[in-house]
This record gives structure tokens, C-alpha cells and sequence, in this order.
């Protein structure tokens, strides 16, 4: 119940602040218990906002609007997004302070879910053998997962015309998100923090290249080794140490973002976007996107329409 007070405290902070986020619905009170949905109005301009610590993930959908973002670690250097309805950030747990400044057409609606270490925790233990502390949900700024953006849309929903019982739906509907998060988008410490024994940034950068620029064929081993001079047995070794996941798994992960990305941006026909992507046939890439998101191709473009639409 502390790490639960922390997060209405910070949050709370935030939804007082001077700068133009306004809290609009809140599940405080409703007794959920070890997490906190909200929704907010986000001004269309932030010239600079501090965003302090937090012991929670924290999960942030936008609903409405479209961002030119920049974010930065404390007096580092700027990174700048395109944030878009439907995208999605991720905050791990105790992560350093950082500073947002965005611009938007429009003030943006967004829902935030504040999810206690503890359960978090609770549901690694489950899936995994060993050390529930070291898995690690990976932070990411702009996520396209369409399960995700589903269970998001929902738990926003159901603060609407919140009752005692929406509690079980809320809960189970929590439950997904966290064991979809942990599956799909987290890694164990030591594969995501070894200074020592990954790839440099530049070998991983050219992999990254390499791969996106190859994503309509077939891509070997062989050819992701030879941008880093390794063999390819101690490539897939290096490459895992570093990111967390097999190269076989990363590129499948390429195929799927690109795909994701020209469901949303084109009105191309699915066969092509399979084509394009790398899939063998438009069934494998269904496949994929059942396994990977819990949905077909042709319902996550609906989705993203209807977000559009919102």
C-alpha cells in the first residue's frame, strides 16, 4: 500500500501543475487494488516539463492527438518523436528523472496506468524460472502494439461508469496487459546491462540498418554476422547479450513494427503488406500477429481507423 500512495502522490503532483495537464477521470477511490488508471487533457504546447521518478511501470496511451516530442535524460542531449493516437510509452521502475517538451495541432487526450512493482513481480514469477527482480520491462517512447492499445482503451473506458464490480474486469483486464508486457517487451538484467559483453552501438546500429533496409527478403544469419565481423555463433551469442532477445526474434519484431506501421500509414492490401514486410504469405504474417499481438492484420487496421476516428 506504500508503493501504491507513492504513485497517487506523483501523479497527483502532476495533475496540480501549473503547466495545463488536467486530470480527468481518475480509478482512485474505486478500490483497485495495485494499480491506477487516469485520464488526462495534455496541453497542445509544453515548453519544458520535469518528470519526476516513480517506483510504478507506467504505461501511457495517446488517445487523441498527434505530438512532436523531444525528451532528454537531465541535462543531456535531445531525442526527438512523432508520437500518433494509439502510440504508447513504457516506464520501467526506478528510472532517473527526465524532461519532455512537445508541440500538438490540438490539446491530446491521454490514459496512464500505474502498475505496483509487486505485481509486476507476482506475474514474472509466474512465467519465468528464477529471479522475478531481474526480468525487466524496456522502456520505450512511441510502442505500436495493438493488445496493448486495446486493454488501454478499456481500462480508460471503464473509469467512465465506474461500479464495484467493473473492479474485476479492471483487474483481469490489468492482469493480460502486465503478462502481454512481460512476454513481449522485457528482458533480464543481465542481458540488457552487461557493459562488457554485447555488441558496441555501432555494430548494433548497423545491424538495425541492415536489417530495416532488407526487410522485403530473406534475412540469414550470416548476413546480420558479417555487419559486425563476428561469426555467426558468436554474433547470436553477442547479439543477445545485448538486446535481449535471439536475432531470429528481432527481426521477426522488424517485420511486425513495419507491418503495423503500413496497416496504419497505407490503404496497401494485406498481400502486399506481407510481401513487403518479409512474410512468406499473407497467412504467415496472420500468424504472427495472433501470436504476437493477440489480433489479425485486418482488425488492427480497423482499430487504428476507429482511434483515428476518435
Amino acid at each position: 500500500m506504500q508503493e501504491r500512495q507513492q504513485i497517487s502522490d506523483v501523479d497527483h503532483d502532476r495533475s496540480l501543475s501549473p503547466d495545463g495537464i488536467r486530470l480527468m477521470q481518475s480509478s482512485d477511490g474505486l478500490g483497485w487494488e495495485g494499480f491506477v488508471v487516469r485520464t488526462y487533457e495534455e496541453p497542445a504546447a509544453m515548453e519544458l516539463w520535469r518528470v519526476p521518478d516513480t517506483t510504478a511501470l507506467t504505461l501511457i496511451l495517446v488517445v487523441r492527438g498527434v505530438l512532436h516530442m523531444e525528451q532528454r535524460r537531465l541535462d543531456g542531449p535531445w531525442t526527438n518523436y512523432v508520437v500518433r493516437t494509439g502510440d504508447l510509452f513504457l516506464r520501467p521502475p526506478g528510472r532517473a528523472p527526465y524532461e519532455l517538451r512537445w508541440t500538438a495541432s490540438e490539446p491530446t487526450r491521454t490514459v496512464h496506468i500505474h502498475i505496483d512493482r509487486s505485481l509486476v513481480l507476482r506475474t514474472a514469477a509466474s512465467l519465468y524460472r528464477g529471479d522475478p527482480s531481474q526480468i525487466e520491462v524496456i522502456e520505450q517512447v512511441g510502442l505500436q502494439d495493438a493488445l496493448l492499445t486495446q486493454l488501454g482503451l478499456h481500462l480508460g473506458a471503464a473509469l467512465e461508469h465506474a461500479t464495484p464490480a467493473d473492479g474485476i474486469y479492471a483487474q483481469s483486464a490489468l492482469q493480460l496487459l502486465v503478462t502481454h508486457l512481460i512476454r513481449y517487451h522485457a528482458a533480464t538484467r543481465n542481458d540488457t546491462s552487461d557493459p562488457t559483453g554485447g555488441l558496441t552501438r555501432q555494430q548494433l546500429q548497423r545491424v538495425v540498418e541492415f536489417a530495416q533496409a532488407h526487410l522485403d527478403q530473406a534475412i540469414t544469419l550470416e548476413a546480420l554476422a558479417q555487419q559486425t565481423g563476428y561469426s555467426p555463433y558468436h554474433f547470436a551469442r553477442l547479439f543477445r547479450q545485448s538486446v535481449g532477445m535471439s536475432p531470429y526474434q528481432f527481426v521477426l519484431r522488424q517485420r511486425l513494427e513495419r507491418a503495423q506501421q503500413l496497416l496504419h500509414e497505407t490503404e496497401h492490401p494485406l498481400l502486399e503488406i506481407a510481401r513487403d514486410c518479409g512474410f512468406a504469405n499473407q497467412s504467415h504474417m496472420t500468424r504472427i500477429f495472433r501470436q504476437q499481438l493477440g489480433t489479425t492484420p485486418r482488425a488492427y487496421r480497423r482499430l487504428r481507423e476507429n482511434i483515428a476516428g476518435m
